[in-house]
């Protein structure tokens, strides 16, 4: 009886949503198109159940992702469940704050779009940085305005000079020192969608490496460094120089004794 009562409540939407489903059918993702199917089948825990294995595979581009937060507000508006229709419209709106639902959809959702649109602190968005390391460059990659936590990874990619792009397998990437570096930035969502980038392979991030000469590592006393050589040789330098200079006060004289004439300095080399 709840669901039979449940899929009388949702009619009105269902049949709004007919047109849609059928439109764009040709452009979905297997998985979310399957959603769309079984909710206007009133099916709407298996409707449910089909996006959330779309969110679990590898394949979803960006257009899928938004197309799946958009049948699926539809369907928690469906259900009455207006705390994870909410949720879903934030995670639209972080990507898509102009989305524009079809002329179908129900105003109720278009308004409850809306109120979160207004809302919002912002789109969601990625942003490379670069900074100077001792033995070269560190690269990261950080997420601003994810309020919706759809960020599942982020990506770097590097090229150096004129080499062949790589990505980065880590989210911080210390470079060696010298030469310029073209990188850009991606955050990787639900599905394996691409939901932002910084950058990209026509328009990349640029870097300066640090110079050659900071490649040299810094040593510390417990890697068999402690006071340099060349600290050592200068302090014995200096000793050196002072018993020299000793030498010449102390014995500087002609060694005939009696003399009151001062004798010329003699110098010492070493």
């Amino acid at each position: 009886m709840r669901g039979r009562a449940r899929a009388l409540r949702a009619a009105p939407l269902l049949a709004a949503v007919s047109g849609w489903l059928v439109a764009g059918q040709a452009l979905a993702h297997p998985l979310v198109e399957e959603g769309r199917e079984r909710m206007q089948l009133a099916e709407f825990d298996a409707a449910l159940e089909a996006f959330a294995r779309a969110e679990d595979a590898d394949d979803l581009s960006r257009d899928d992702l938004i197309d799946l937060l958009d049948a699926r507000a539809m369907v928690h508006l469906a259900t009455s469940s207006r705390e994870e229709m909410d949720r879903d419209l934030s995670a639209l709106s972080s990507l898509d704050p102009d989305h524009l639902f079809g002329p179908e959809a129900p105003p109720e959702l278009s308004d409850a779009f809306a109120d979160v649109v207004a809302s919002s602190v912002g789109s969601l968005t990625v942003r490379g940085s670069a900074r100077p390391v001792p033995g070269g460059i560190e690269l990261s990659a950080s997420v601003e305005h994810d309020t919706a936590n759809l960020t599942r990874g982020t990506r770097i990619w590097i090229r150096q000079g004129s080499g062949s792009w790589r990505r980065a397998s880590e989210r911080l990437v210390t470079l060696p020192a010298g030469g310029t570096v073209d990188y850009y930035v991606e955050a990787i969502g639900p599905g394996g969608a691409l939901i932002a980038r910084g950058g990209s392979r026509a328009e990349p991030l640029h870097s300066e490496a640090a110079p050659g000469d900071s490649a040299a590592p810094i040593r510390s006393d417990g890697e068999g460094g402690g006071v340099g050589i060349w600290l050592w040789l200068g302090l014995g330098a200096v000793v050196i120089a002072g018993g020299v200079v000793a030498a010449v006060l102390l014995f500087g004289g002609d060694g005939g004794g009696g003399g009151t004439e001062p004798n010329a300095p003699v110098v010492i080399g070493f």
